[in-house]
């Protein structure tokens, strides 16, 4: 066993620091957090305090406003008033309130309380250097931890397993184009389209596509597709089901999938022969659901009708996310949701690769339900970057994950993305190629 001593009073944010620790890290032994006690001494122990008290001692700077994130060395940010103000720690800036801050997403709380809203765009986001987000800090945390624990006390074991996963997955927003969808990709096709016009090679590729989209593929059936890929890969994907169980306005009929899978036998059908396949079936929860607990429950209970069995997963369409709401009505309902990316950008929006419990702010504890991480869907790629660029970066940041242990983030290619209108298919089955 290992004890951090520590001057904190409430050590909840700690311990909740310390469990996802010890599971992403694979930690073989148990971690107790006490305070301080003169009269009691243990070994080994680890020193968690305000000035450092022993040699084996980590900087507790919890108490400062975290100010911004600034970087300290190539890829490892920190918050500002997080470094540490003495010599003597075993690392510079307080680790465990870092990893604290980025996985609860403190600031997402604290600036929707105001009265803001983040929607899963990180552009919206209050922090001000958005390079930060490209990069897993709290596995960067975590692996810097394990090594300080590892050479402190070599008795502590850990599991030295990789275990490398990424949790494939497939939104099925349309089974058909809609006027909605035409009204929808027209815009982005316009907008990427004007944002290309300094590259003439990109801007005429952008404006035959702009020009076609209306008069190319009506439907779309592409889940035999996704599943002959991926059962010739070995792996299979989440596909993300809509359920309309009607009360639509003017937002929501434009935001939200069409499709009523209720009166949708051939539809119904197709997931039962997924199923039977191995592939997993998940709730896309409508927009409104992410912040009315009554609409989220209806449609899982109309999905798990349909289905004959308890729904586990979410993604909320759009990334549609309310910090004060959405992971409310998760938890309980839901063992694993993965809403949790950015629409306009790829990369770490927790600052973690790995699946995790979030945070409760309200009750100052753990939800009960995990979190898979989406660190990257294909809109990232061709909606919101240059598409040759982006390909390669994704590439390269997913082969990075695999010096961390226990990664398992979720990548989204939309169903309806290897029909003509799209064919972004191509840079899924390099990434698993590369990838997997």
């Amino acid at each position: 066993m290992l004890k951090i001593y520590t001057d904190l009073k409430d050590t909840s944010w700690l311990t909740y620091i310390t469990d996802e620790f010890k599971r992403i890290s694979s930690a073989k032994f148990s971690i107790q957090i006490d305070q301080i006690d003169e009269d009691e001494k243990h070994d080994p122990a680890i020193y968690y305090t305000s000035e450092p008290q022993h040699p084996n001692s980590l900087a507790n700077r919890s108490k400062k406003p975290h100010g911004d994130l600034t970087e300290i060395s190539e890829g490892l940010f920190v918050y500002q008033n997080t470094l540490a103000e003495s010599e003597g720690f075993l690392v510079p800036y307080d680790i465990f309130y870092n990893a604290f801050l980025i996985l609860s997403r403190l600031e997402e709380y604290q600036y929707e309380n105001e009265g803001n809203k983040i929607n899963s765009y990180s552009s919206r986001h209050p922090r001000k250097d958005k390079k930060s987000f490209d990069y897993p800090l709290v596995n960067i945390y975590f692996q810097r931890l394990e090594e300080i624990i590892s050479n402190l006390f070599p008795e502590l074991e850990f599991d030295q397993e990789k275990n490398f996963r990424l949790d494939l997955s497939h939104d099925v927003d349309y089974v058909k184009k809609t006027i909605q969808l035409l009204l929808k990709q027209t815009a982005f096709n316009a907008y990427n389209l004007l944002k290309s016009i300094a590259s003439p090679k990109r801007f005429f590729s952008r404006l035959k596509s702009t020009i076609t989209f209306p008069f190319t593929s009506y439907r779309y059936d592409c889940f035999d597709y996704w599943r002959g890929l991926e059962e010739g890969k070995g792996v299979r994907s989440v596909f993300y089901v809509y359920m309309n169980t009607g009360g639509k306005g003017p937002k929501t009929w434009l935001i939200d999938p069409s499709y009523r899978l209720k009166k949708n036998l051939s539809l119904q059908n197709k997931l039962a022969e997924l199923e039977g396949a191995g592939f997993e079936i998940g709730l896309h929860g409508s927009l409104k659901s992410a912040v009315d607990r009554d609409k989220m429950r209806e449609e899982k209970e109309e999905l798990e009708r349909i289905l004959s069995h308890p729904v586990k997963r979410i993604r909320q369409h759009w990334l549609n996310f309310g910090e004060l709401k959405t992971p409310y009505y998760h938890d309980g309902l839901f063992e694993i949701d993965s809403t949790l990316g950015w629409n306009d950008r790829m990369g770490f929006r927790s600052g973690c690769a790995s699946k995790y419990r979030p945070w409760d702010h309200v009750n100052n504890k753990a939800f009960d339900y995990f979190v898979i991480p989406q660190v990257l869907m294909d809109s990232n790629i061709f909606d919101y970057s240059n598409v040759e660029t982006a390909k390669d970066e994704a590439i390269s940041m997913l082969k990075g994950l695999k010096k961390f242990k226990n990664v398992n983030a979720s990548i989204s290619w939309h169903y309806r993305t290897c029909s003509k209108d799209y064919k972004w298919h191509q840079v899924y089955e390099e990434i698993l190629d590369e990838c997997l």
